[in-house]
C-alpha cells in the first residue's frame, strides 16, 4: 500500500496477448473491469481482462491483487519527566502529555507499559525512576515504540511510628530476644513499606537471686 493505504491498478488489458481463428488481431478489443489507474484499498482486488473479436464472440482470464500494509506506524514520546514526591507522601500525581502516532493506513492505536489508558500515561508514580514504554499498533499488527523516564525525587522528613508490646516481668536468666520473650514491636512508615525495627536491653543496677 502507498502513504494513502491504497495501490493503483497497472494495465493489464495492455499486457495481455490475444489470438482468433478469424479476426484481425488487431480488431480485438480488450478491457479490464477495474480499470488501468483505478485506486484499490487493502485485502483482495480480482481484475478481469476480456477479449472480445469482431464478431463479438469473447473469452476472458482474471489476476488476483492482493494489498497488504508493510509500512509500520511512526510514533513520538512526550519528553522525560522529573517531579519531586507531593507534600507529606513518597510518590507523585502525574500528568504525562500524550504520546501520538501516525500511519498510511487508518486505525492506529497507542498503549502504555504503565497504565491501560492507551496514549495517557498520567497516574502515581512511585519514588524512583520508571520506565514508561508506548508502544504505537496499526490495523495490520505492524507497531512501533518510544520510551520515557518518569522520576520522581522524595525528600523524607516524616519519622516512621512504633507501637510497643506491654512491659514484662522476667526471670534473670530467661532470654530478652523480643520474640521469645513475649512480644515484639511494629512499625509503619509513609515511604518504607517494611520499616526496621531493633531493640536494645536496659539493665536496672542489683544481682539477681
Amino acid at each position: 500500500a502507498n502513504t494513502n493505504c491504497m495501490a493503483t491498478l497497472t494495465d493489464f488489458a495492455a499486457a495481455a496477448a490475444t489470438t482468433d481463428n478469424c479476426s484481425d488481431p488487431e480488431k480485438i478489443t480488450v478491457t479490464q473491469n477495474s480499470g488501468a489507474g483505478t485506486s484499490i484499498g487493502l485485502g483482495s482486488t480480482t481484475v478481469i481482462v476480456t477479449a472480445t473479436d469482431e464478431d463479438g464472440n469473447s473469452a476472458s482470464c482474471s489476476n488476483t491483487i492482493i494489498v497488504t500494509d508493510d509500512d509500520g506506524p511512526t510514533i513520538a514520546c512526550p519528553g522525560n519527566v522529573n517531579s519531586t514526591a507531593d507534600p507529606g507522601a513518597c510518590t507523585a500525581a502525574l500528568a504525562i502529555p500524550a504520546a501520538a502516532a501516525t500511519d498510511n493506513c487508518p486505525g492506529v492505536t497507542i498503549s502504555n507499559s504503565y497504565n491501560a489508558n492507551g496514549a495517557n500515561a498520567s497516574g502515581t508514580y512511585p519514588p524512583d525512576s520508571t520506565t514508561v514504554t508506548f508502544t504505537a499498533t496499526d490495523a495490520t499488527g505492524n507497531t512501533a515504540i518510544c520510551s520515557i523516564t518518569v522520576t520522581v525525587t522524595v525528600t523524607d522528613n516524616e519519622a516512621p511510628t512504633i507501637a510497643c508490646p506491654g512491659d514484662l516481668t522476667i526471670e534473670c536468666d530467661d532470654p530478652t530476644d523480643p520474640l521469645t520473650a513475649g512480644g515484639s514491636a511494629t512499625a509503619t512508615d509513609n515511604c518504607d513499606a517494611t520499616p526496621n525495627v531493633s531493640f536494645s536491653d536496659g539493665f536496672a543496677a542489683g544481682a539477681c537471686a
